[in-house]
Order: structure tokens, then C-alpha cells, then sequence
């Protein structure tokens, strides 16, 4: 299965939290865009655990940087499409929603970047970077962390995990750019 399949299915997700952002819409149109944001993540938990597929690469080509690879997880598709939409141009973006696909993806891949949610269902984002620690193939790949957390016992916990940076989230997209930029843009 081709790897284009995602990038719309994405780009409708991204317009549908657009249009559910205005205050301008009735109850009846509110309805229908969150059955088709729905549908749409649905859609994308389906395709991305049919065995053999590998995640999806959201560009390919343009950008300054396009040899480089940022692996992209997160349990939550609208933080994908979003953290995606703002490397896209730059970077060759491959997004995953949890560290076990992302373990699984290093075995045949090594980024140049990992972008790595905190808070995910089975492995964590800090189990995760303790994991790729013990792998002398994966303990010298940058990580940044995504959170929500605003918590200092979370994010104290994260930094003693030796990860490069936190990005907090909502993602703003000056500071995810400038981030990225500051630890790979030049390597």
C-alpha cells in the first residue's frame, strides 16, 4: 500500500480542527465534522496497524534538509498531523502513535531525530528513551519531548532522562521549527 494514502486522510484531519475552531458554525455542522474527524482516525489506527506497513512519511521532497529524518510519536493523531505539518517542508517526517511501532520502525530505520510524546498508552515516552539507551545502535539518535504536562515532578523526571529539549504542547510552530532546527538543522 502506498504511503500517500496518509497524507490526505491527515490534511482532511487538519482542516476539520480548523473548521471545528470557528465559533461561527451551527450544531448540525459541528456534528458532521466531528464524525468525519473521527472516521478519519479511525481510518488511520486501521491503516497503521496492517501488519507490514511501515508508518507513514508525510514529505519527500523539497526543503533544506530533506536527508534528514525526524520520527514523529505520539499517541495523538491531531498532534501528529500537526507536528508533521510543520516539519514537512524541511524534513523527511515519519509519524507513528506509539513507541512500540516506533521500536519496531528503528530496526529498519534510524532517524536523525526522534520527536517523542511523554504520555502514551503502553510504553511511555520516558521508558522509551531509557530503552533506546540500552541499544548502542539508538542511544546517540537526539530526542525532544511533546508534552502537555506543565507539572515540575513530570518535567524534572523528563530532563533527567537526558533528552535534548521539551516542547510543550499545544505545539506552537516557530518553537517545534526552531527546536528541530537548532539540534539537526546543521549536522
Amino acid at each position: 500500500m502506498s504511503d500517500n494514502i496518509f497524507t490526505p486522510v491527515r490534511a482532511i484531519l487538519k482542516i476539520t480542527d480548523e473548521l471545528l475552531k470557528s465559533t461561527l458554525l451551527s450544531k448540525d455542522t459541528a456534528s458532521e465534522l466531528d464524525k468525519i474527524r473521527n472516521s478519519c482516525d479511525v481510518l488511520l489506527n486501521f491503516l497503521s496497524d496492517i501488519p507490514g506497513e511501515t508508518p507513514f512519511s508525510v514529505s519527500s521532497e523539497g526543503g533544506i534538509n530533506m536527508d534528514k529524518m525526524v520520527f514523529i510519536v505520539d499517541d495523538n493523531d491531531s498532534n501528529l498531523t500537526m507536528a508533521a505539518s510543520i516539519l514537512e517542508n524541511d524534513y523527511k517526517v515519519l509519524t507513528m502513535p506509539s513507541a512500540v511501532k516506533m521500536f519496531s520502525l528503528l530496526e529498519k530505520k534510524k532517524p536523525d531525530m526522534i520527536l517523542l510524546d511523554i504520555e502514551m498508552p503502553d510504553v511511555s515516552g520516558i521508558e522509551a528513551i531509557f530503552k533506546l539507551k540500552e541499544n548502542p545502535a539508538w542511544e546517540d539518535i537526539p530526542v525532544i519531548f511533546l508534552t502537555g504536562h506543565e507539572e515540575e515532578n513530570i518535567l524534572s523526571k523528563a530532563k533527567e532522562t537526558g533528552v535534548l529539549d521539551i516542547v510543550q504542547k499545544p505545539i506552537v510552530p516557530q518553537i517545534l521549527r526552531d527546536c528541530v532546527n537548532k539540534y539537526i538543522g546543521n549536522r
